[in-house]
């Protein structure tokens, strides 16, 4: 039995896994995927240069020269790009399940891949493969890096540090996190004499090498004057003078929601808080044997999960003190981290009743696997509140901080209903045949790397540059304001824009409605609406 759980369970974990991404891959990104699929090809285009795989101002290198192999033959071939993120999404999850292995020694085989099951299917996981980023490369290298730490493998550790600190900047908060905990524990908190503690810490030494990485990249960088040193936020403070400062405000709380909260994530903040309440951990235990009793109770083991809170809890304080977006992205690599904190909070407070945990994470596990295609959970809904795309409800993620971009752009990548929204455009412009001379009109702040070049002879949005259709697209303020107007036009009214309306008036006052088109899929809905100046003939 356990030899044949050994292949079936990881076997169904990866077949669920490959299943979800197939949904996806080769799907062209929207918002700002679509931009980091423009510099990424833009630094392909060119001869070798590592800093132009710095994407978007980010020490991103390490991440994206790799991901940019899958597209030298065929620099549009989202397909060879999909299927090189799918990939390192899988070597992700093998690495969290040595993670696992590690922590929770006495699981079996099958309990283990469950405890990554909630991982494979995690609707943040699948949805920031799917729209590119470099935040999903900081998952790729933090995991490994987070179990080489723990195995005390530190060459290897060194190594998979290295491309941390090139993944992003968020990369080198945990890299830096995760060293400096890892060496509180293993000098302050694990046993043995001083001499003991420094022999362990300057085994420690190789993780040396990643700072030496990082400090010739900032050099590199020093040295183009074009170029800040240091990316700089929303918010002008800089990535420095942000750690300075706490803002208790909708825009922390909104960072808070994400993490804690949004799609069931709440049902893993509860078993932490439950363990803390019910085990109360600062108290010893009442005897030795009481303590053997308990599984997972090895003073090796609960040192492991401390140096684990103590990354989450720092890099949580970290990453919220950045002021951008509401962006899920931003929290990726917190996400695997809650799971193993909740998972070993499930197996101290439940220690004898392993078919109860199994039950917990096979019910958190479909949960999350139907999270990915729909916006199910009722707690996420009632907070954030939610806006009609077609029959479907999905969360209105600006609602919290009230930022613009109607009901979110990239704050909508939580799952994979964004993606319906490219799919609709695609029915549209399949069904218009747009030509150069077409003009296509939306929200002021629809049109971010939404809809783009149009592949010749199917109209299908695409990811090549040349050999393609560009119809024109406008904002309604500036089509007004000009006076050389087209005479005909078509507006799509975006779900994710709570003003559609207010802007057909504005076109109204100029323009004669003559026809309106509906696009579905799958309960989505799309609405087209054909537009010819007052005076002219229509058709």
């Amino acid at each position: 039995m356990k030899s044949a759980a050994r292949f079936v369970a990881p076997a169904v974990v990866f077949l669920v896994y490959v299943v979800i991404a197939s949904f996806y891959i080769g799907e062209v990104p929207m918002w700002d995927g679509r931009q980091y699929l423009v510099h990424l090809q833009q630094a392909l285009s060119g001869p070798f240069n590592p800093m132009a795989f710095n994407l978007f101002g980010h020490p991103s290198m390490a991440y994206f020269i790799p991901l940019g192999l899958s597209l030298l033959a065929d620099s549009c071939n989202l397909m060879m790009l999909g299927l090189a993120n799918l990939l390192l999404g899988g070597l992700v999850l093998l690495a969290y399940f040595r993670v696992v292995r590690h922590l929770f020694p006495t699981a079996g085989i099958a309990e283990s891949w469950l405890l990554v099951l909630p991982m494979a299917v995690n609707p943040a996981f699948h949805a920031c493969m799917a729209n590119l980023n470099a935040d999903f490369g900081v998952l790729v290298f933090f995991v490994p890096f987070l179990l080489a730490l723990l195995r005390r493998r530190y060459f290897l550790a060194a190594l998979a540090g290295a491309g941390l600190v090139l993944s992003k900047e968020s990369g080198v908060v945990l890299f830096g996190l995760s060293v400096s905990g890892h060496a509180l524990v293993s000098l302050l908190l694990s046993p043995g004499t001083p001499a003991e503690r420094l022999a362990r810490l300057a085994r420690l030494l190789p993780l040396g090498i990643p700072l030496l990485v990082f400090g010739g990249y900032l050099a590199m960088r020093a040295s183009t004057p074009s170029h800040a040193l240091l990316w700089s936020n929303q918010d002008a403070v800089g990535l420095v003078g942000s750690l300075l400062r706490l803002d208790l405000d909708r825009l922390l709380l909104a960072n808070l929601l994400l993490v804690f909260v949004l799609q069931f994530q709440w049902m893993l903040s509860i078993l932490p808080v439950a363990w803390v309440v019910f085990c109360r951990p600062w108290k010893p235990a009442a005897t030795s044997a009481a303590s053997d009793a308990r599984p997972g109770t090895d003073p090796a083991l609960r040192l492991d999960v401390a140096f684990i809170a103590f990354v989450f809890l720092g890099a949580l304080f970290v990453l919220t003190r950045f002021r951008t977006f509401v962006n899920v992205r931003y929290f990726l690599p917190l996400f695997p981290l809650l799971l193993l904190l909740a998972s070993a909070s499930l197996r101290e407070l439940l220690p004898r009743l392993p078919g109860v945990r199994r039950g917990f994470l096979a019910i958190l596990s479909t949960l999350l696997l139907a999270s990915v295609f729909v916006t199910a959970d009722p707690v996420s809904r009632a907070i954030f509140g939610t806006f009609s795309f077609g029959r479907h409800q999905l969360l209105d993620m600006t609602s919290v901080t009230e930022e613009y971009a109607g009901y979110g752009r990239d704050q909508l990548v939580y799952n994979l209903e964004f993606m319906q929204l490219g799919r609709l455009q695609d029915s549209f412009l399949q069904d218009v045949r747009p030509d150069t001379g077409t003009t296509i009109v939306t929200h002021r702040d629809a049109n971010w790397f939404s809809l783009g070049p149009l592949e010749r002879g199917t109209y299908r949005r695409t990811a090549c540059t040349s050999d393609v259709v560009n119809p024109t697209y406008l904002r309604v303020m500036a089509l007004i304001a000009d006076s050389k107007a087209p005479s005909e036009l078509w507006y799509l009214e975006l779900p994710n824009h709570p003003d559609n309306q207010l802007e057909l008036q504005i076109l109204r006052t100029r323009y004669l409605e003559v026809e309106q088109r509906v696009y579905q899929h799958q309960g989505y809905e799309l609405r087209a609406t054909r537009f010819v100046l007052n005076g002219s003939a229509s058709g």
